[in-house]
């Protein structure tokens, strides 16, 4: 299992001595070690705890000092010594140093087994390489095994002590960092505003990341704002910002649906959404037109194109279905595939091809995408007749008990006093749809 690095200097290439990576937050420090039995000092000998053996040092002894190793009772045999390394580790090396004061009594270790696995008992555990052999200072024993704990094991009668052991394997340049895609070097800091994961190798592995009120411009070089709530309209207003209020709820759109937002420039793509009729909360009816969503050659509540989107607090259409004004840029605006209507405060909201307004009699079960009720692709029952107020849309079911309607109703004509058009309306259309996640922010 890849761990990350405790050291700096030490790299995804290299490895590290998990032994010594319990300090603060996965840094340098000794692990927790234990041992079966302690043997009691004798004069002249103060033995070590078990911690001497993941302390980083082998420094020969001095009289009346501890001495820097542990040592077991000398006539009991399957004596142990264990490291918890407080996460599994993958050991793939491990050296044991032994008594630098008497080398002849080195031989005392020669048998003994390293064992690692996730058992604090030994014998559940799986042995790493071979056993101990010769009477020497310094041992290496090598496996790739996976492992919480690690002990070594004196199966004989002898006495028990060496004074250093570490444990290697690979470890991972931490989050934010890589390592080199070849050789070896310390890990690197990703370019800013750029991260990576643990383990990464390589700058290409440095990605650049958003706040999370903003997403990736399409270029992936830069970020932009996305909305997490509704805009200001009065705050807007008083400065006169009433294209930017639009703006801001075109937007809005694609993060109640989990779409990509865009640059202002590609606003008037046929993938963004834009905002084409509005009716502002605090009405007493419905929209002023029986066109049945039509949008053809469809004005009022302005002079022009731009100068009706420009007033956000009052009612307003333009047209949807038909060629722009010649003097007004990129004027090709077809039919919409797609619509979204919502309340003006955008709690209430329902997204569906325009194929479902076809007209017909009676109430007849619609396809929606998504609304703010159900993220999933559904029916729903709306009404869509001869009837001058229709198409009457809604999030839920329509049905005659107005109370039950009230606040589900987001789009009526023909100024209907009816069905509550307080709430306010927005009409939002676009044109070749992006694919829909289907996973929305509801509500």
């Amino acid at each position: 299992m890849q761990q990350q690095c405790a050291n700096p200097e030490t790299t995804s290439i290299g490895t590290e001595n998990f032994a010594r990576m319990c300090g603060a937050d996965g840094g340098v420090g000794a692990c927790p070690a234990t041992l079966s039995n302690q043997k009691v000092d004798i004069p002249g000998e103060i033995y070590g705890g078990p911690g001497v053996a993941v302390d980083g040092l082998t420094p020969g002894p001095a009289a009346g000092t501890q001495l820097d190793y542990f040592h077991t009772p000398c006539g009991t045999s399957n004596e142990w010594w264990r490291v918890d390394f407080g996460v599994s580790r993958r050991v793939q090396r491990v050296e044991i140093r032994g008594r630098n004061d008497r080398n002849d009594l080195n031989a005392r270790i020669e048998t003994a087994i390293v064992k690692i696995g996730d058992s604090e008992t030994h014998s559940s555990n799986v042995a790493c390489g071979n056993a101990l052999s010769g009477n020497q200072f310094a041992h290496t024993v090598t496996c790739d095994l996976v492992g919480r704990y690690l002990h070594v094991v004196l199966p004989t009668t002898a006495c028990f002590s060496f004074s250093e052991l570490s444990a290697y394997g690979p470890c991972a340049c931490p989050a934010g960092q890589y390592g080199p895609s070849t050789g070896s070097g310390a890990c690197v800091a990703c370019p800013e505003s750029e991260t990576s994961a643990l383990g990464s190798i390589g700058v290409g592995a440095c990605v650049f990341t958003c706040p999370s009120n903003a997403h990736k411009t399409a270029d992936g070089l830069a970020c932009e704002w996305r909305p997490t709530t509704m805009p200001d309209i009065i705050t807007i207003a008083a400065g006169g910002g009433h294209a930017e209020h639009t703006k801001a709820l075109e937007r809005m759109v694609h993060y109640k649906l989990g779409m990509p937002q865009f640059f202002d420039s590609e606003q008037i793509n046929s993938g963004s959404w834009r905002l084409v009729r509005q009716n502002p909360a605090g009405s007493t009816t419905w929209h002023p037109t029986n066109d049945n969503l039509e949008g053809v050659d469809t004005v009022y509540g302005g002079s022009s194109y731009y100068g009706s989107r420009d007033h956000n607090q009052n009612v307003w259409s333009v047209p949807f279905n038909a060629p722009r004004p010649a003097h007004v840029g990129q004027t090709s605006y077809s039919y919409p595939d797609e619509m979204f209507i919502s309340n003006m405060a955008m709690t209430e909201w329902v997204y569906f091809p325009r194929t479902s307004l076809v007209v017909n009699e009676g109430e007849q079960a619609r396809l929606v995408y998504a609304s703010n009720h159900n993220s999933s692709p559904h029916n729903l029952l709306w009404r869509n007749n001869v009837l001058a107020y229709s198409p009457m849309i809604t999030t839920k079911d329509v049905t005659n008990i107005q109370a039950t309607v009230f606040p589900m109703t987001v789009y009526m004509e023909s100024s209907e006093t009816w069905w509550g058009p307080t709430k306010g309306s927005l009409v939002f259309v676009r044109l070749k749809p992006i694919p829909f996640s289907g996973s929305s922010n509801l509500g």
